[in-house]
């Protein structure tokens, strides 16, 4: 899972965060531990130390990659319509 995505972030259908990018909205699996507080309109995400990653009406560089399945314990598992993009970190 080393592939770098760019994109901005949006709080999807379903009040997930995902990734807006040109070619289209990225359905976005965290790590276990990471939390979003906030709404749809203002939210960070934090990663398992509590540390914030990513924020809304920034844009932000990932790297991951595409999976088959996805884990219960990696969070935002229940908001995936789709490929997941499974997050390995952000930055």
């Amino acid at each position: 899972m080393e592939v770098q995505l760019t994109a901005d972030l949006v709080i999807g259908d379903k009040g997930c965060v995902q990734a807006e990018t040109a070619g289209g909205t990225v359905n976005l699996v965290w790590p276990s531990g990471y939390t979003v507080h906030g709404d749809s309109q203002a939210f960070t995400v934090l990663n398992a130390d509590g540390d914030a990653v990513a924020a809304s009406g920034s844009t932000v560089t990932m790297t991951g990659g595409p999976g088959d399945e996805v884990d219960a314990a990696w969070a935002n598992a229940d908001c995936i319509d789709g490929e997941p993009w499974m997050v390995g970190a952000a930055k």
